[in-house]
């Protein structure tokens, strides 16, 4: 019996399913390999939260972003030399592609800057003999605005940041990259990590409030 071959409006028939298929299936996975680096990036910005309240802890409520020395060393620097961050991975978002997939700080010194960006100012203080920018957190100075009290959870420290210095200047409408399709992640002084959507320019804003020398500002979160 002689076999039945395929005719090529069949064959064309099934290749166009099967790219219809493709078509379905794609942006699928693809939209869930976006949610799952979200989940991921919160994990480790809380992971990176409860690293700095551990350091501010040792260092009487102190947070240090940049040692005034010849290495202008980074937050991410000092912890690092305290032993309180060996490898990079779990300090940065995992949506962005760094310039380096080095994650050992021993091994590639520009790990250190491949991580979360972290709220600094002006404010220089000294601690165990050094001199250091940042901010200090003793007090109550900068947990309030206008005479109004600022919850920690309204408290901007950090967010997913490119590669570059670590570390982010007060202002009032800081820039920040679209890490996940229209959305960033951000974390605050009370250890809270969370996906933001990012309003358009004009539309209504997020409305955080960001440390800055001698008190802190409300900023506006937007694209």
């Amino acid at each position: 019996m002689k076999k039945r071959l395929f005719t090529l409006i069949e064959l064309l028939i099934v290749i166009a399913i099967i790219g219809i298929l493709a078509g379905i299936l794609i942006p699928v996975v693809s939209s869930s390999q976006a949610s799952a680096a979200k989940v991921d990036c919160i994990s480790n910005q809380k992971n990176t939260m409860t690293a700095l309240t551990e350091e501010m802890a040792a260092t009487d409520q102190r947070l240090i972003s940049i040692a005034q020395k010849g290495d202008k060393s980074t937050w991410s620097k000092y912890l690092y030399d305290n032993s309180k961050l060996s490898d990079t991975k779990a300090f940065k978002c995992s949506s962005i592609t760094y310039l380096t997939d080095e994650t050992n700080p021993a091994e590639d010194a520009e790990a250190l800057n491949n991580v979360f960006g972290v709220i600094s100012s002006s404010e220089t203080f000294t601690y165990a003999n050094d001199t250091y920018t940042g901010l200090n957190f003793k007090g109550t100075k900068y947990t309030k605005c206008d005479g109004k009290i600022i919850a920690p959870s309204q408290l901007f420290i950090g967010c997913c940041f490119t590669a570059g210095t670590p570390y982010l200047t007060a202002t009032t409408s800081p820039s920040l990259p679209d890490a996940h399709r229209g959305d960033v992640n951000i974390f605050c002084l009370d250890g809270s990590a969370t996906s933001i959507t990012l309003p358009a320019s004009g539309k209504k804003q997020l409305n955080y409030y960001m440390p800055k020398l001698g008190g802190a500002q409300q900023i506006t979160l937007s694209k």
